[in-house]
């Protein structure tokens, strides 16, 4: 008599759930949104994260991804260099050797 392998589940309340529900669960653990309006509509359920970019799980457990780039990327730096603001440092830098050479020149000479 042969008996043929079987693969059963560590954790028995996982046995029976769908493998878009575990896929869900698992998403939610890691900081993604599940949309409310999404979740029961037939192409699947749309995830989002703050800093990952946004998941469509369809209802076999496939995962798509829908957006590119993350949705707190768009958003501007919070401190950029500008461009006018080093050009002034470093023009006030030179004054400030020119005159401080100056000094030294006149307390010396």
């Amino acid at each position: 008599m042969t008996m043929g392998s079987v693969t059963v589940s560590g954790k028995p309340d996982e046995r029976h759930v769908p493998d878009s529900q575990r896929v869900l669960r698992e998403l939610e653990r890691h900081g993604y949104v599940i949309e409310p309006h999404s979740a029961g509509s037939p192409g699947g359920a749309i995830c989002r994260h703050p800093a990952a970019p946004s998941l469509l799980v369809f209802d076999d457990g496939r995962i798509e991804l829908i957006g590119g780039r993350p949705a707190m990327s768009s958003q501007v730096p919070l401190n950029p260099i500008r461009w006018r603001r080093g050009l002034l440092f470093l023009a006030l830098l030179c004054v400030a050797t020119f005159l401080g050479l100056l000094m030294v020149g006149a307390i010396v000479g």
